[in-house]
């Protein structure tokens, strides 16, 4: 009976085991998944620095720096729905010049988008055009929402992201994620 009983015990807690190991991989996933996305980012665009998001929130928050300007090359729909605050939205197959960009060259430029995968492109279209101090917003607007760093819709502060697609909406986590009935 003891044997059987220790035997009951042992299965119980391989189970118990086996539930935390799979909790706990389902938990942190989408953080090792936006890390593998911002690795591939950097080995594709190498020239392009990015800033971390507690850099960047430091930096904003700091009176005494010159803010950088922030540009947002998502979608129309993903920059209406939530956005860095003082943003600017350009399409990212813009023709250069475009009169929304500093005439100063030499002014800071941060660019972001969801991951990373659309800003460090069109960082890198900046610095071609002659741009010096450009950099990509390290894991994107997700990475920025998912540590609770504000966010705007343009009239009021906003805590939700809109997932534009599948891999977005498995990295937001579920309280930064727009429900689909207000997405637009």
């Amino acid at each position: 009976m003891a044997i059987r009983r220790a035997t009951v015990s042992f299965a119980l807690l391989q189970i118990a085991l086996g539930l935390v190991l799979v909790i706990g991989l389902w938990l942190a996933w989408p953080a090792w998944r936006l890390g593998m996305i911002t690795e591939q980012v950097r080995k594709r665009y190498p020239g392009v620095p990015l800033c971390a998001t507690a850099d960047l929130s430091a930096w904003l928050a700091d009176a005494a720096k010159s803010k950088p300007v922030l540009i947002d090359v998502r979608s129309p729909a993903e920059f209406d729905f939530s956005h860095l605050i003082g943003a600017i939205r350009l399409d990212p197959a813009a023709e250069f010049p475009l009169p929304e960009l500093p005439e100063d060259h030499h002014r800071f430029i941060v660019v972001c988008c969801t991951t990373g995968e659309r800003s460090a492109p069109f960082a890198t279209r900046l610095q071609e055009a002659g741009y010096s101090r450009v950099f990509a917003l390290e894991g994107g607007v997700i990475r920025w929402a998912n540590e609770g760093r504000p966010l705007t819709d343009g009239k009021s502060l906003i805590t939700r992201v809109y997932p534009s697609d599948g891999t977005a909406t498995q990295l937001l986590r579920r309280l930064r994620r727009a429900p689909v009935s207000t997405a637009p």
